[in-house]
């Protein structure tokens, strides 16, 4: 590292190494709490897709990888600002402090290239299979020449950082004579610059995608989430660009380092957490549904006895089958009175038959005298195992008149707690 000039050294206040001004224990709480939430959702996520959907891909892959440098980079920075006391003013560092700082910072520079970029290849590599599987030909390329920018980008500045210096020790050495490296300032414009491009392509690239799916409001609100962090965390690569230009213009270096440090860190943990973020969506909706589910179930003071199986479904009348026990066949103990004989009901439609493996042979029932039948009969049948009540058409029974010759026999059947399963016949009103 090159000193600056004698004349600016000569102009900084008197060092002060008992008392200075600092940045505080900011980057040290706001590091720690980013990486914890960075290994939670991370681990959720890689749960999800590796059990319970087990559907793991080359974006979980990418972001395990994005992982290890990014989280590395965030404890690296609390390191530096609480052992080598690089949230102070330039010129009340302790001198022996700077060359272990300086390797510190060459060591994030390299590590912040691989995070950046092994998240925006994790996001991409989602988009692509989104597209391919949606036949976007035109997406499915753009897509593609994301992932080879982001990649070239990469490999470039990982490269460059490396041979910046000529030994890489002229890097960290303080020397006030020229040295044989590279023009630091324009590389690390150049750096921030791309890098936050970059950061605003992946986030703006599937926009097109998702407004061209046919939604419902909810989860058109779980995007916009998911964008507004994109933003928030491109918003914080806008910032790291501002402190990355305060560095190559001032020469208090250490004070503005920490600013550009905090905005990296928040970005690169809100760009893992929001990658991960549609990939845990599983997890919370299995084991937090409480939490997770805004769309609540329609409450009703009837008890349902979720063991009665749905055998028919018609417009007229659905039909059901009790399941819960295989010795009796559930019936209603309290059956609706049947119909008066002024009420019209329209039963004349026509129901699906019902068929059941399973049967119950009820006793001779003789059909009281009534106005349709004038002589007592008998009945005796084997009739399906169900509940509820049965349709069958009624013949044998003279029509009143022309109109009504279309009749329907209601066989309802019920049984109380101690007596056997009755079984009464009565005959549907007329039309």
């Amino acid at each position: 590292m090159q000193l600056p000039p004698t004349s600016v050294i000569e102009s900084w206040p008197t060092p002060n190494y008992v008392n200075p001004e600092t940045r505080g224990r900011l980057g040290m709480i706001v590091g720690l709490l980013l990486a914890v939430m960075v290994t939670i959702t991370l681990a959720i996520r890689l749960y999800a897709r590796k059990w319970l959907t087990q559907r793991f891909g080359l974006d979980d892959v990418f972001i395990m990888l994005a992982y290890l440098p990014a989280t590395t980079y965030t404890i690296i920075g609390v390191i530096t600002e609480e052992k080598f006391q690089w949230n102070r003013h330039t010129w009340d560092l302790e001198p022996e402090l700077f060359v272990p700082g300086l390797q510190l910072i060459l060591a994030n520079q390299i590590l912040f290239n691989l995070a950046t970029s092994l998240t925006k290849l994790s996001i991409l590599s989602l988009l692509y299979r989104l597209t391919s599987a949606s036949g976007d030909r035109k997406m499915t390329i753009a897509v593609l020449v994301s992932i080879a920018v982001v990649s070239l980008n990469c490999f470039v500045f990982i490269l460059v950082s490396i041979y910046q210096c000529t030994p890489l020790s002229e890097f960290w050495e303080l020397s006030s004579k020229p040295q044989n490296c590279i023009d630091q300032d324009a590389h690390l414009r150049a750096i921030n610059l791309i890098n936050t491009l970059t950061d605003w392509l992946v986030v703006l690239l599937p926009l097109k995608t998702a407004l061209g799916l046919n939604l419902p409001a909810r989860k058109i609100g779980i995007i916009i989430f998911l964008f507004g962090l994109g933003v928030l965390a491109s918003s914080a690569g806008i910032a790291r660009c501002y402190f990355a230009w305060m560095l190559t213009t001032s020469f208090d270096s250490v004070w503005d380092n920490w600013s550009s440090w905090f905005c990296s860190a928040l970005e690169l943990n809100i760009g893992i957490i929001c990658a991960s973020i549609p990939a845990t969506k599983l997890f919370f909706s299995r084991y937090f549904p409480s939490v997770f589910e805004t769309t609540f179930r329609q409450r009703s003071s009837m008890a349902i006895d979720w063991n009665i199986k749905l055998v028919t479904q018609s417009p007229s009348l659905p039909t059901f089958i009790d399941r819960s026990s295989s010795s009796s066949t559930f019936l209603p103990q309290h059956p609706p009175p049947p119909l008066s004989y002024p009420q019209r009901a329209n039963l004349n439609k026509p129901l699906p038959p019902i068929v059941s493996d399973r049967h119950v042979d009820l006793e001779a029932q003789t059909v009281p005298e009534n106005e349709f039948s004038s002589y007592p009969r008998p009945l005796k049948t084997s009739l399906p195992q169900r509940a509820g009540v049965r349709f069958s058409p009624c013949r044998n029974l003279p029509p009143s008149n022309s109109e009504s010759q279309d009749r329907t026999t209601i066989l309802i059947m019920y049984r109380a707690d101690n007596e056997s399963v009755p079984m009464h016949q009565y005959p549907a009103a007329p039309h």
